[in-house]
């Protein structure tokens, strides 16, 4: 698997993740049976939240109609950015890695 793949599939994952863990954690949400009050919930959370802050801002806000798909769009985003990132730091770990 080559280094492109490889950091999609991470940063799509930990989107994902985080993304789950905001939903979950709205108080009217229960999400595939995994809400605030599972035992892996706070861990998780605390992991996800620095990377989901805006999305805690939409979903906590309630004054948006159609909040999903402003969520959607914005997660979107966020993993071609991530991938973005995350791309460029493992071709230049590799860089490294190959001149040694």
């Amino acid at each position: 698997m080559n280094t492109k793949t490889k950091s999609f599939i991470i940063s799509f994952l930990w989107i994902c993740l985080g993304t789950l863990m905001q939903i979950s954690s709205y108080p009217d949400s229960n999400f595939l049976h995994f809400d605030y009050n599972s035992a892996t919930f706070m861990f998780l959370y605390s992991i996800t939240f620095p990377f989901n802050i805006l999305v805690f801002v939409i979903l906590f806000s309630e004054k948006l109609e159609n909040i999903y798909w402003l969520i959607i769009i914005l997660q979107t985003i966020k993993v071609f950015l991530y991938w973005r990132i995350l791309y460029r730091f493992m071709t230049r770990k590799e860089k490294t890695k190959t001149k040694d």
